[in-house]
């Protein structure tokens, strides 16, 4: 039997306000807020420790420092585990560093420290970026030091009516202390985020110099020396191991570095948990001041949000739908007797962004409010394309044969009985509109009554500035260097150097933003200013808000969009020809009885507004109802998040929806 001993060091930033890793980052570094951490651990028996499935050792010493937690935290119990699981089914390939740690926050007050490194291959090369980033979240209880085997038993020589009285005295939030205290309920990550038991968020580091350092603490126990070296090159095989599994080979298709959880949802159960729940940030609802005289007054409503999830045949995760409700409403609101009763509409987000882009902005009334106001009853689609769901390679194509055609065949099973029959509405944006049109004019959607759709930024035909047409084809062949895709989340957290160097290239080419997920976005979307949105029609702290909201999109995608802007219109992703076949804009669109207003943004940076006016150009040709509508001094997502929007673009989305569509087509 022999002993392994080493010391740590570990530097970070962290938030007391924000439970996003990212975004704690961010506002830590901008607020100077640093955390510190020197440990000590220690392996009691490493043959033990090597045949053992959890690879636990101990925390044996270390401190905690934190300005604003009144300067150092001694740790006073911990637990470090080496390359366990982290995915159901366990396998080599998703594996974590695991930190478990009871902080003296005071003489009668223990605080419990929750750590992770997330150890996968994703695309590019970030090795070194997994084992030296520690995510850290510290909570105002702390951790049974029996969790684990036999967690939630009482601790030797405590009385078992005293350990249930201690239950019952858990923080609100937890339905039991062991659900906190012990292991059987992590693997539900956001079970842990309640305000009421959260002190923190953090992302700590070990530097190269700090990694050096810690290489030189190894200590090792044995009858001779020949031994002790002995027992630390079995613990450095056994890490080395566990490590060429998990790098050794195609990088996984299933990874989320940019938003990393401890556990890694299964692939099947995978994207936003099910079941009904309020909307963080959204539990009251409030009257919103008329900006001018005579402008009406707006609700902004307290939602709650059902998950729904749905399959579509070529994924091996289900996608979902947002059922979003007015939970409360505003005093003296004529929000509509019978919610729903205009009948069902179907939301579908852009490229890299999330059902969340509709009624997660922090200030002013959303397009959901305005929509539930208007008696709908919203739906919003987490396609193929949607940030909460794992990484993939998908092309335009594909969404619009699977995600869309299920997605409206779920809501209108879900709202037969409900809606009454009526029929279904759609407000679709940027590629999410440009697959779910594509779906419209090859005839996937003929299946079901479709009234109204409301196109937003573009559509079939592709118009974009010149400057970023000559980009596309510039800069494509060496988008390989980045890996699958590129990723406005770099900007904040780069786990590549790759991914650092589009982040720096970014800040240097957008330097009028200071958002750096914005920066990025910027960059990889377009050329110049104002790509993403128009800064000066978003609010401070919108902005502020989308740097979350903005993350992973394949290249695949951008490749498919980039010579549909060579053609001019979409042209298939996926052709086994070397020239690509125009099949969606050759033929007649296979869809009748809708009404089609397309939407162009005066000022959008990324698509042309005559790109939109074409489309309607092209239906019209062919006798189907269609309309364009101009929306002058809007860009590309401040049609959605400007602080006039409600006032200026909401109003033309719901006559788009409202419309009858003409009788004859």
């Amino acid at each position: 039997m022999g002993a392994v001993s080493w010391s740590e060091q570990l530097k970070g930033w962290f938030s007391e306000t924000q439970a996003d890793f990212n975004q704690a980052l961010r506002e830590g570094k901008g607020a100077g807020r640093c955390i510190d951490a020197q440990l000590s651990i220690e392996i009691d028996d490493v043959d033990r420790f090597i045949s053992s499935e959890r690879k636990q050792a101990r925390v044996s010493d270390g401190v905690v420092s934190c300005p604003e937690l009144g300067g150092d935290l001694a740790v006073e119990w911990g637990v470090f585990e080496l390359l366990v699981p982290g995915s159901q089914p366990p396998d080599h390939l998703h594996l974590r560093m695991r930190y478990r740690l009871n902080l003296r926050h005071s003489a009668d007050h223990l605080l419990g420290l929750r750590g992770f490194k997330v150890v996968e291959n994703d695309p590019g090369y970030d090795s070194w970026s997994d084992t030296s980033t520690l995510f850290v979240r510290i909570y105002k209880r702390p951790w049974d030091q029996y969790a684990g085997p036999g967690a939630g038993q009482a601790r030797p020589g405590e009385d078992e009516a005293e350990r249930v009285s201690e239950l019952d005295e858990a923080p609100a939030g937890l339905a039991a202390a062991e659900r906190f205290l012990g292991e059987t309920a992590l693997e539900d990550d956001d079970a842990l985020l309640d305000r009421d038991i959260l002190v923190l968020t953090a992302v700590m580091e070990i530097s190269p110099g700090g990694f050096l350092c810690e290489l030189l603490t190894f200590r090792g126990t044995g009858e001779s020396r020949r031994a002790r070296l002995t027992n630390i090159m079995r613990y450095g095989r056994c890490f080395g191991e566990g490590l060429i599994k998990a790098y050794g080979g195609p990088a996984i298709a299933d990874g989320c570095a940019s938003f990393p959880r401890d556990y890694q949802r299964a692939p099947w159960s995978a994207g936003a948990p099910t079941g009904t729940s309020v909307v963080p940030g959204r539990e009251q609802a409030e009257w919103l001041p008329a900006v001018e005289q005579g402008e009406p007054q707006r609700a902004r409503y307290a939602l709650e949000c059902d998950v729904v999830p749905f399959e579509v045949k070529d994924l091996a995760f289900p996608l979902n739908l947002h059922h979003v409700k007015a939970l409360q409403r505003a005093d003296e609101d004529p929000y509509p007797d019978s919610p729903g009763s205009r009948g069902p509409v179907l939301l579908v987000h852009g490229a890299g962004v999330r059902a969340e882009m509709f009624y997660g902005q922090p200030l002013g009334q959303t397009m959901v409010d305005y929509l539930l106001h208007e008696g709908y009853d919203v739906w919003i689609e987490n396609w193929r394309a949607s940030i909460d769901v794992p990484n993939n390679s998908y092309t335009l194509d594909r969404a619009a044969k699977f995600d869309h055609p299920a997605a409206v065949e779920k809501v209108m099973e879900l709202t037969a009985e409900s809606s009454e029959g009526k029929p279904l509405r759609a407000l679709v944006h940027c590629q999410g509109s440009v697959s779910f049109v594509m779906a419209a004019a090859a005839g996937y959607l003929r299946k079901w009554p479709i009234s109204n759709v409301v196109s937003s930024t573009i559509s079939l035909f592709f118009e974009v500035p010149f400057k970023t047409l000559l980009k596309q084809r510039a800069m494509l062949p060496a988008a390989a260097v980045f890996g699958t895709g590129a990723d406005p989340q770099w900007g904040i957290r780069a786990p590549t150097p790759s991914g650092g160097l589009l982040a720096r290239i970014s800040r240097f080419a957008e330097p009028e933003c200071g958002n750096a997920a914005c920066q990025i976005a910027n960059y990889i979307y377009g050329s110049g200013p104002d790509v993403l949105l128009r800064h000066e029609n978003v609010a401070d702290s919108v902005h502020e808000w989308t740097s979350r909201e903005l993350g992973y999109t394949p290249f695949s995608l951008i490749a498919q969009v980039a010579e549909s802007c060579r053609y001019g219109h979409v042209v298939p992703g996926e052709s086994d020809r070397a020239v690509a076949r125009p099949s969606y804009v050759a033929r007649e669109p296979r869809i009748g009885g809708a009404h089609f207003t397309f939407l162009g943004g005066g000022r959008d940076r990324m698509f042309l507004p005559s790109g939109q006016r074409r489309t309607a150009e092209f239906f019209k040709r062919f006798g189907l109802d269609a309309d364009y509508v101009h929306l002058d001094g809007y860009g590309h997502m401040d049609v959605f998040w400007g602080n006039a929007a409600w006032r200026d673009v909401f109003p033309v989305i719901g006559a788009g929806l409202a419309k009858a569509p003409r009788r004859d087509q």
